[in-house]
């Protein structure tokens, strides 16, 4: 796998003034990319057969009235899992068509076009019969045999197109291609919209067939909703994967890794995030044994992040004082061009992050920064949606930053539910996922105002959650208004104070100004949550199943031998 993500170009195409206009491969981009993904979604593969054995397993021993219900929401997860990898490998495969120029030539469409035709009447076939089966039997069996009929009509006329190509095919050959940017920008733009559809589609399907499950069989509504989070983070975890994977291939085609002053940058951020990935899962599996020992593995991954916290900090400092400081460009000792301003960079990120912990202990008294198996479960769901939708981009802007399909809504949610602490700190870890993607970091106290500090304000959604308001709808707007507006102020001053350089790019003189400008698209993103969050809240039976888990987020009672009580 790691050959794959380190496979360059073979060469760099460059003009009469040493300007690059290309990269030379042989063999075109979707074959680096179907080659590397299909590396990682085979261990991604044997790692979630071993995750699903190994909970099936405790699940089995420890509460075996769970373990039917447990079977079908890990079914939902394998399934979820592999209509993602098709989607993707058929998305670089369909890429593979573009390039070759297939779809310009008459002939290939009677190979292209109708096994196409073919397998959408039967999946779209299969999703109709089976929501026909939720009226009644009879509405079920007359589309499925609809479905058969269009099955077998269009399997005539595949054959048909097929003996009609099969005479005037001709070959084609290619010697090399030349691309302008390298093969994993063209991945991430290709897939980033292949899954901004798959999402809309998944999430229009799921809530049609929650909608009929809820006015036909309200009894399984809430069964439902597990089976659809389910379905939910398995989508999220493997475009997160994926998109991860065309990430890192980026930067082993760009050389970082053979730059070791990079590797300050790069490498402890992965590390902080895995032990908050890989700590909140033995957490939730200690938990499952008893509440002592998932107390314990969680304090224990506390100590850990905080550690690898300051020693990603002590790496980010080496970092800039070896790159950045005094280069001319970011940073310039006379003031001529870019400069960093330290000082005001600090005590910011130290002002942002004690104002929000006031906010969160003022108007969050009843809740604390204790987790249980329930609150790691959602925040564990939360993060791998939010993560997994900020790749997502509806508008990317040219100098880091972006809009997102909601991206923050799932983390807000978590916030609005459980309240401002738990919501910090969980936003705060979705900070730091964030640093992995396309990160522009050159100062440890930047890395905070842009990453951990700017996302954990998504928390300030909680800010609200023990004032009396009756509207959720508005509750729930004011609070996400609250924490976007903080999110807004901690990238501005990142801009203005560590990033002016951009500002002179653009040919602004006033460096605060063009922050408080560029830096204004956190609001549209906001709006875009608002909207969505509202929208969800609007529902009763969403609103419900919120209620349960604030019950849940209430100081419990444990048995004498420091065991869950049963209703955990």
């Amino acid at each position: 796998m790691f050959q794959s993500l380190l496979a360059c170009y073979s060469e760099k195409l460059k003009n009469d003034e040493g300007k690059t206009i290309g990269y030379v491969y042989e063999e075109l981009w979707t074959k680096y990319a179907s080659n590397l993904l299909g590396k990682v979604f085979m261990y991604a593969a044997l790692f979630l057969i071993a995750a699903l054995v190994i909970v099936g397993v405790v699940t089995r021993l420890k509460k075996a009235e769970n373990f039917s219900s447990y079977l079908k929401i890990a079914a939902a997860i394998g399934v979820s899992f592999a209509l993602t990898v098709i989607l993707t490998m058929l998305a670089i495969g369909f890429g593979k068509i573009g390039e070759k120029g297939y779809m310009q030539e008459k002939q290939m469409l009677l190979v292209l076009i109708p096994p196409m035709v073919l397998a959408e009447i039967a999946i779209l076939g299969g999703i109709v019969s089976y929501i026909s089966y939720l009226y009644s039997k009879k509405a079920g069996k007359t589309v499925l045999y609809v479905t058969f009929a269009l099955i077998a009509a269009a399997l005539i006329s595949i054959f048909t197109c097929l003996i009609i190509y099969f005479n005037i095919y001709k070959n084609v050959s290619n010697d090399g291609y030349l691309y302008e940017e390298l093969w994993t920008k063209y991945a991430s733009n290709l897939l980033g919209k292949v899954f901004m559809y798959a999402a809309l589609f998944l999430i229009a399907a799921l809530v049609i067939v929650g909608v009929v499950t809820r006015l036909k069989k309200a009894e399984n509504f809430s069964s439902y909703l597990k089976i659809a989070a389910a379905i939910g983070v398995s989508f999220a975890l493997t475009v997160i994967l994926t998109m991860l994977a065309i990430g890192f291939g980026k930067i082993g085609e760009k050389g970082y890794m053979q730059e070791k002053q990079m590797l300050l940058v790069l490498i402890p951020p992965m590390v902080l995030a895995g032990i908050a990935i890989l700590g909140g899962i033995a957490s939730y599996i200690s938990y499952l044994y008893s509440k002592k020992a998932g107390k314990t593995v969680l304090y224990v991954t506390f100590a850990l992040f905080a550690a690898a916290l300051i020693a990603t900090f002590a790496c980010l400092i080496v970092y800039f004082n070896k790159n950045i400081s005094n280069d001319g460009y970011y940073d310039t000792a006379d003031g001529s061009y870019g400069k960093v301003n330290q000082l005001v960079l600090y005590l910011a990120s130290a002002l942002l992050i004690a104002a929000a912990l006031i906010a969160a202990f003022l108007c969050d008294k009843k809740g604390s920064f204790t987790f249980d198996s329930k609150s790691i479960a959602l925040a564990g769901i939360c993060v791998s949606l939010s993560f997994a939708l900020s790749y997502i981009k509806l508008w990317d802007l040219p100098q880091g930053g972006s809009v997102t399909l909601v991206s923050l809504l799932p983390v807000m949610l978590f916030s609005y539910i459980y309240g401002a602490k738990k919501g910090l700190f969980v936003c705060f870890v979705y900070g730091v996922l964030q640093s992995l993607q396309d990160p522009y970091i050159i100062h440890p106290a930047q890395f905070l105002l842009d990453y951990p500090v700017a996302f954990s304000m998504a928390g300030l959604a909680g800010v609200l959650k023990n004032v009396n308001i009756r509207s959720q709808q508005l509750k729930f707007s004011l609070s996400a208004l609250i924490g976007g507006t903080m999110r807004y102020v901690s990238h501005v001053i990142s801009g203005a104070f560590a990033f002016g350089a951009y500002a002179l790019d653009a040919g602004s003189s006033n460096v605060f100004t063009y922050s408080l400008a560029y830096n204004s698209f956190v609001f549209v993103d906001i709006l875009l949550v608002i909207v969505a969050g509202a929208l969800l809240l609007s529902s009763k039976s969403f609103v419900a199943e919120t209620k349960k888990f604030s019950a849940n987020a209430q100081p419990d009672k444990t048995a004498s031998d420091g065991t869950e009580s049963a209703e955990k």
